[in-house]
C-alpha cells in the first residue's frame, strides 16, 4: 500500500523482496528521472536537446520537481493535450503512460486517486506521485520505459514524435518488450 503526506508525496510502504523500500524517483538516475517526466507527461521519450537542457538545469540546483511544474505550466505540448483532460480522464492516461495498464477500479487504483486518500494530490503532480509509489511490476515497467525511451533518444537520426511515442508505448515490465522496443527502433529508417 502507499500513503500520501501532508505535502502530497506518495511515500511507498511496502517493503516486499526487490521492491523499491521508498519513492521510486530516489532509485532511478537522472536520466530516468527526466525520461520518466516526458513518457508520463508528454506520452514519448525526450529529444537529445531537451534532455541535455533538462539535465544541465537539474545539475545546476533545478529539480525534477521544476521540470514537472515547467511541462505542466508552459508546454504547449502538455497544454494542448493531456492537460486538458479531467482528473478522471487523466490517471487512467498517465497509468498506461507510465506502467502500460490500466488502473484497478478498487481502493488502491482509480478509486484512490479520484476520491479516496490520494485525491488530495493536485492533478498536476500525479506523475510524480504515481511513478513515487509504483509497486514491484510497475517500478520494473518505469524502469524499462525510461531504457527505451533512452535507448531512442540516443539512436535516432532525426527526432520524430510519432516515433518517439511508439518506441515506448508497448514497454511493460518484461524484458521481451524492451527488446521489441529496441528493435523497433533500431528498424526506423531515420534510426
Amino acid at each position: 500500500t502507499n500513503a500520501v503526506t501532508s505535502d502530497c508525496t506518495v511515500v511507498a510502504t511496502f517493503t516486499e523482496t526487490g521492491c523499491p523500500a521508498g519513492p521510486v524517483l530516489d532509485t532511478l538516475t537522472l536520466e530516468q528521472q527526466i525520461q520518466l517526466v516526458y513518457v508520463g507527461l508528454l506520452e514519448r521519450g525526450a529529444d537529445r536537446d531537451g534532455l541535455t537542457y533538462w539535465i544541465d538545469d537539474i545539475n545546476s540546483g533545478f529539480t525534477i520537481e521544476k521540470l514537472r511544474d515547467n511541462v505542466v505550466r508552459f508546454q504547449p505540448e502538455y497544454l494542448q493535450g493531456l492537460g486538458l483532460l479531467t482528473r478522471a480522464n487523466l490517471v487512467p492516461r498517465f497509468y498506461q503512460n507510465l506502467f502500460s495498464r490500466t488502473p484497478p477500479t478498487d481502493d488502491t487504483g482509480l478509486a484512490y486517486w479520484l476520491s479516496g486518500g490520494g485525491a488530495t494530490v493536485k492533478i498536476d503532480k500525479l506523475v510524480l506521485a504515481l511513478i513515487n509509489g509504483a509497486g514491484c511490476t510497475d517500478a520494473k515497467t518505469l524502469v524499462n520505459k525510461a531504457t527505451v525511451a533512452a535507448y531512442y533518444t540516443n539512436n535516432y537520426t532525426t527526432y520524430v514524435k510519432a516515433e518517439a511515442i511508439e518506441a515506448v508505448a508497448n514497454v511493460d515490465s518484461t524484458d521481451a518488450s524492451v527488446t521489441a522496443a529496441k528493435t523497433y527502433v533500431d528498424g526506423l529508417s531515420n534510426g
